[in-house]
């Protein structure tokens, strides 16, 4: 089995040169153990309009390795080459002298497949974080964006703005879904959370494996096949915002909010409560049987 080359640089989570084997399960929560970047600052207008250029090169499969790897650095972040089950890809992590909470990416340097994976919430939705990885792995997903800061983290210089990637929109997260959206109208983002069954204020959310939305009343096709496909996976209920729960449909999102500035019906958002989460981690089968609903969904 091939290993996949994931460096982790102290506060921002990933250990530099460590080697991590992309079919060991054990090894996966290694990954995620070292405490997060200590403090978040909103990148500026201008740096973001600078990303976006550098993320839609990339999804593009443009191959200027060296003349992205040098914008890269002027923002901060240390470009890696790596393999992933044989397959070449890039990570992206901040360099230790600029840890500012922007996340850690991941992508396939030759992908065909549209989907971007993001997982804006891994140390409070636990097990999200190796969920992602495993996700990566075992589909032909385009790319995965890990965050680096708790959620509940402010930004330190601007008067206290969230740090929460899914709900403030002036961050990576946001402009690289707008990159997706802008190349192509088959690009899907796919938010991964996690939620507290017990903490529900509604029977039916309590009782709910997954619960499935795209942040509207009126859910796409694309979400309303992946609800169909995942209930014959999972053992619990799997449930889609609004039509059979009120709870966890993602209307505050503002990556979904982004994308719907263009009329873009790509945005999907996964919560799944913790028995789902350990469930996934543990079964292969059930693991799999998510990839390909996910996959499958919309196409």
């Amino acid at each position: 089995m091939r290993v996949v080359a994931i460096f982790l640089t102290g506060l921002s989570m990933l250990y530099a040169t460590q080697k991590v084997d992309a079919g060991g399960a054990c090894s996966i929560p290694a990954l995620f153990t070292t405490p997060p970047s200590e403090r978040y600052l909103i990148p500026t207008d201008r740096e973001l309009l600078q990303v976006r250029k550098l993320f839609t090169v990339m999804l593009c499969n443009k191959n200027y390795e060296e003349a992205l790897s040098k914008q890269w650095a002027s923002l901060g972040f240390d470009w890696l080459s790596a393999e992933l089950d044989g397959e070449d890809i890039v990570i992206l992590k901040e360099q230790p002298s600029r840890c500012e909470g922007r996340g850690i990416f991941m992508f396939r340097t030759a992908g065909r497949n549209r989907t971007l994976l993001q997982i804006p919430h891994r140390f409070h939705d636990r097990h999200t974080g190796e969920l992602g990885l495993r996700l990566m792995q075992l589909g032909d997903f385009r790319g995965l964006a890990w965050n680096t800061v708790p959620r509940y983290f402010e930004e330190v210089d601007a008067g206290g703005v969230s740090a929460d990637l899914a709900h403030n929109d002036n961050n990576y997260f946001a402009v690289l879904a707008e990159a997706a959206a802008l190349i192509s109208a088959d690009s899907q983002v796919v938010q991964l959370h996690g939620y507290d069954a017990a903490k529900r204020r509604t029977e039916t959310g309590r009782n709910s494996d997954v619960i499935i939305s795209d942040g509207t009343s009126h859910p796409s096709r694309t979400v309303h096949e992946l609800t169909t496909c995942l209930g014959s996976v999972f053992d619990g209920p799997v449930r889609l915002f609004p039509r059979d729960v009120r709870e966890l449909g993602a209307t505050t999102n503002q990556v979904g909010s982004r994308l719907r500035r263009y009329a873009h019906p790509g945005f999907v958002h996964i919560e799944l409560n913790a028995k789902a989460r350990k469930e996934l981690l543990t079964s292969n089968t059930l693991l799999t049987g998510l990839v390909a609903c996910m996959s499958g969904a919309g196409r």
